[in-house]
């Protein structure tokens, strides 16, 4: 990906942002100038998450991630609100990434003896950052409000990989790095647990990171031996899906000002 397509990748986000504050920091110069009743307020919540890789390539590539998001949003009455949403989710590689590599080892014309022997080792993580407007409708009810929301914004994608060969004393080290910022839209559903100044929520999401599918992305690597370190550069992407969706479950706390 040359410097004009992240230009204009990045181009596109300031705009989606900038829409996005926009969004968020209107109701509030209207509240300022009374264009609103009694009956609005601000709201901040946290809550803690578990992401599960949805999407074909994702599901294979990645464990259950785990994060949390924070937010700060304004209650333009007791059913429609809006805010902003940010968070941090991070998946682990599944192991089963390093039987993959044996296998295309032996595909090269190693024995599964000499596979065996190199002591194939993958690690790495997945880090998924979702900043977005997130616009949602509460119903009525006493004890239990179920709600609607649809959240549209950025996820900021990054990736690493270490892959690693031990054998008669040789060792082989590879660290891969790779990032792309993409669109994000994320509906889901949930149940609010109204109290007196705050509520607790339960919610479940899809959220649809529109990662890129082809070898687009710039990734960068070492390589290191007994023998010294080398550095460069190639190209991949993150999942190869696009969308790659995550089925995002959260629980948390809105408190309401």
């Amino acid at each position: 990906m040359g410097s004009d397509s992240l230009f204009h990748e990045w181009g596109n986000m300031r705009w989606l942002l900038a829409a996005g504050f926009l969004l968020f920091f209107g109701p509030c110069v209207l509240r300022a100038q009374g264009a609103w009743g009694a009956s609005d307020y601000f709201v901040l919540g946290i809550g803690a998450s578990a992401g599960v890789p949805a999407s074909s390539n994702a599901a294979t590539q990645l464990n259950v991630g785990t994060g949390g998001e924070a937010l700060a949003g304004y209650a333009l009455d007791d059913h429609l609100s809006i805010g902003l949403v940010g968070g941090l989710e991070s998946s682990s590689l599944q192991f089963k990434l390093g039987n993959s590599i044996a296998s295309e080892l032996e595909a090269e014309g190693l024995t599964p003896a000499e596979v065996a022997s190199l002591n194939v080792g993958v690690s790495g993580e997945m880090n998924y950052v979702p900043l977005m407007v997130q616009v949602r409708f509460v119903m009525d009810g006493r004890t239990v409000r179920p709600y609607a929301l649809l959240g549209i914004g950025a996820a900021f994608n990054t990736g690493n990989v270490n892959i690693g060969m031990n054998s008669n004393g040789q060792t082989l080290a590879i660290t891969e790095s790779i990032k792309e910022t993409d669109f994000l839209l994320a509906p889901g559903l949930g149940l609010l647990f109204p109290g007196d100044r705050s509520d607790v929520f339960l919610q479940a999401r899809v959220d649809l990171d529109y990662t890129t599918s082809g070898f687009t992305d710039i990734f960068y690597y070492t390589i290191s031996t007994n023998g010294g370190s080398a550095s460069g550069s190639g190209y991949a992407n993150l999942t190869g899906d696009s969308p790659t969706i995550y089925l995002r479950f959260e629980a948390g706390l809105d408190y309401d000002l």
